[in-house]
């Protein structure tokens, strides 16, 4: 998972890859706020936005790239 993998710093630890794609696909299932997406996994409001606007990201970088 070398494109949505995140390295650790000295200061914390970062969200795993499973726990980003876990995040990303419960939002596209449910549509959940991002308030009640950022409590049930336990992370900021900004952070759940980033991870998701990341997703959504590569998901079409993916599908344009395929589409060539």
């Amino acid at each position: 998972w070398p494109l949505i993998a995140k390295k650790d710093t000295n200061y914390r630890d970062s969200i795993q890859s499973k726990d980003r794609l876990a995040l990303t696909l419960r939002h596209l299932a449910t549509g959940d706020f991002m308030a009640s997406l950022s409590y049930s996994f336990r992370i900021g409001r900004s952070t759940t936005s980033s991870i998701i606007r990341e997703y959504q990201f590569l998901t079409k970088a993916n599908c344009l790239s395929k589409a060539r």
